[in-house]
């Protein structure tokens, strides 16, 4: 496969397991819409919703670099999909996610500022800064704890920003789209 794009039919082959798992959550969320214990289904439906994700960004990593058109279509279309059954479940859940719509946006926010740090791993001066690949004195641990302190804290005011309008726009997609 070094040089050869892969086929959807060759990426559905080795990746068959994930894609039927994805699909079988994906048709478990929409029977959990309909229980008649609301609370229960906003669970079980906030833990599938956060399975598919997780089954898509591995099947997202398991994408080769150079792929047939038909395998970039399919990337895309379950991409989509995927959007959409989240703003589905968005939506569906209104009353709850405009109370709790910070937590997501939190992980959101705090996992893209983290990942800065693999960013700054590639520098010689992040690395005697922070002490990377050695021992650390005093100082580069509590600048490790101070670091980690302001992505939590900056994560906190960009997801306080964030939140009521995120909020605010699904509530106006939801009275648009009835």
């Amino acid at each position: 496969m070094d040089n050869k794009e892969m086929t959807l039919k060759q990426f559905i082959d080795s990746n068959h397991n994930l894609l039927s798992a994805l699909a079988i959550m994906a048709a478990v969320l929409a029977f959990i819409s309909s229980m008649s214990i609301k609370w229960i289904g906003v669970a079980l439906s906030f833990l599938l919703v956060g399975g598919m994700i997780f089954i898509w960004l591995e099947l997202k990593q398991q994408m080769p670099e150079k792929k047939h058109w038909r395998l970039f279509l399919f990337h895309y279309v379950i991409l989509w999909g995927l959007v959409a059954f989240i703003l589905y479940w968005l939506l569906e859940y209104l009353v709850f996610w405009n109370e709790f719509i910070g937590v997501p946006i939190f992980f959101l926010v705090l996992f893209w500022f983290a990942n800065t740090f693999g960013v700054l791993r590639q520098f010689e001066w992040a690395k005697n800064l922070f002490g990377i690949d050695r021992k650390k004195n005093g100082w580069q641990k509590l600048l490790k704890v101070v670091y980690v302190g302001g992505i939590l804290w900056i994560s906190l005011m960009f997801t306080a920003m964030l939140a009521p309008v995120t909020a605010f726009i699904l509530n106006v997609i939801k009275l648009n789209f009835k």
